[in-house]
């Protein structure tokens, strides 16, 4: 009867001190925890996924994967039998979901549907869960809030260990001292005494160890507390200081606009004032160059044509440039092909002259979803820019390649010849205002800004292949009608 009194006041002492000392090693893991995870990042990753297994890889998301790391660092380091996981409360359906785990695979926002009411009781202190029945077993935990930098609770962190496994290695330890006494009854009931004493005193000295580690934890909680206090000060003047600015931004970015509406508007103005006497000028011009037989005065009145010509280029570009970025859109199907049919005809003299070969292949239904004015006006620039560049080099003849595909809900036009080409310095600037893609050039610089704003203004892309420096590509790409 003393024999197993004490086998019984072993296991269940043993039983009971193991127990403790099993939770309050998971209460110091999920605390210590709590000090180095993030509550705003978990709380920004809770609320980007709201479904169920909307993670199924600990790679899928960056966040996920820093939380997963962070707690199977903790899990190894602990050699916890369970993974580590997170959870948070989910007041419609009135039950807590999981969120981010140690496992290998993710099991977010699965419901844990048998959990203990102490986990509402205590969510915003944590405690521990003695012996408790769950859809997946029977467990011993301990949990933990994790807060955000305000100091609101946004998770829970539990680890787990499970009773069966715990209870096994206590009957274990039974069965063992059974079997020692029934061989050893009487001569070894003294010893038996002091192995009981001896790890209970062990068990002891290991709780008060325990207990020494919290308290350590506790201080540098309260060190770590300290520390965000200063940095809550610190995001506070920040942001105050950015309020300032941004304000100071604001009402500088304001001037700016009104100025470049003042300036975009007198350049408009200017522009069409200065038509009027330009298109007399080049009146006169055209009648001089008929009535002058002087060959010197005949070339004297050519160059001013010429200048005057080009002038009037330019201010019909800035009225371009105007009109595209205050025009008010009207999106309509606009068949392609007619389109370009129209521009090249506008061409023909100068393709003629050239000896240029014109090659278009667009389908006859190919339409694109554009206002049809801004989308023949970068047309007419880009086959302009063509025809303009166009050269015999190496013995070749010229020739200018426009192609058009539906690539899905996109229609993308390709316009090529193979001219002088374009700098390789310069073709990052050439959709620059005022740059030039070649010295040759004789025009303002803005016809393939134009092009470029007009582009934009259609909710399309303009690119420049530089793959091959034989010929000159350019690639539109524009919504589908």
């Amino acid at each position: 009867m003393l024999t197993v009194y004490f086998i019984g006041y072993s296991y269940y002492t043993n039983l009971n001190q193991s127990k403790k000392a099993v939770l309050n090693k998971l209460s110091a893991i999920v605390n210590t925890a709590t000090s180095v995870i993030d509550g705003n990042l978990h709380h920004d990753l809770s609320s980007k996924y709201l479904t169920k297994d909307a993670i199924t890889n600990n790679a899928q998301d960056s966040v996920y994967q820093t939380l997963h790391k962070l707690l199977k660092q903790i899990h190894l380091a602990n050699n916890l039998q369970s993974p580590l996981y997170t959870m948070v409360y989910d007041q419609q359906k009135s039950t807590f979901e999981f969120i981010a785990s140690s496992s290998k695979h993710p099991y977010y926002r699965h419901t844990y549907k048998q959990f203990p009411m102490a986990l509402l009781e205590q969510h915003d202190t944590g405690g521990v869960l003695d012996t408790y029945e769950s859809e997946n077993g029977q467990w011993l935990s301990a949990f933990a809030p994790i807060k955000n930098l305000e100091g609101n609770v946004v998770a829970l962190i539990q680890a787990d260990q499970s009773f069966g496994e715990f209870i096994n290695q206590a009957r274990i330890e039974l069965f063992q001292n059974i079997t020692l006494a029934l061989f050893m009854i009487l001569p070894f009931t003294f010893l038996l005494f002091a192995y009981v004493k001896t790890t209970l005193n062990k068990e002891e000295k290991n709780h008060t160890i325990l207990l020494e580690k919290n308290n350590q934890i506790e201080v540098q909680n309260a060190f770590i507390q300290e520390k965000n206090d200063k940095l809550k000060a610190t995001k506070l003047l920040i942001e105050q200081k950015n309020v300032a600015l941004n304000a100071e931004v604001h009402k500088r970015t304001k001037k700016l606009i009104e100025s470049n509406e003042e300036l975009s508007t007198f350049l408009y103005r200017s522009s069409h004032d200065i038509q009027g006497p330009l298109a007399t000028l080049r009146g006169l011009c055209q009648l001089a160059s008929k009535d002058i037989e002087d060959p010197q005065a005949s070339a004297y009145v050519h160059m001013i044509n010429d200048t005057t010509n080009k002038i009037y280029h330019t201010i019909k570009s800035i009225n371009n440039v105007y009109e595209i970025k205050n025009k008010e859109i009207k999106a309509e199907n606009v068949k392609l092909k007619p389109l370009i049919n129209k521009i090249s005809e506008a061409f023909e003299d100068d393709i003629k002259d050239k000896g240029i070969t014109l090659s278009i292949d667009i389908h006859d239904n190919l339409s694109i979803l554009a206002d049809r004015e801004i989308a023949l006006l970068v047309l007419t620039e880009l086959i302009k820019n063509s025809i303009q560049f166009s050269s015999r080099l190496n013995g070749k003849l010229p020739y200018i390649r426009i192609i058009a595909q539906q690539i899905n809900e996109q229609i993308q036009i390709e316009i090529e010849d193979n001219g002088i080409g374009i700098h390789a310095d310069t073709d990052h600037l050439i959709f620059e205002m005022f740059q030039k893609g070649t010295e040759h050039s004789k025009g303002a610089g803005l016809g393939l800004y134009v092009a470029k704003i007009g582009v934009e203004k259609l909710k399309g892309s303009i690119h420049l292949n530089t793959d091959n420096p034989h010929f000159t590509s350019f690639r539109i790409v524009m919504p589908t009608a």
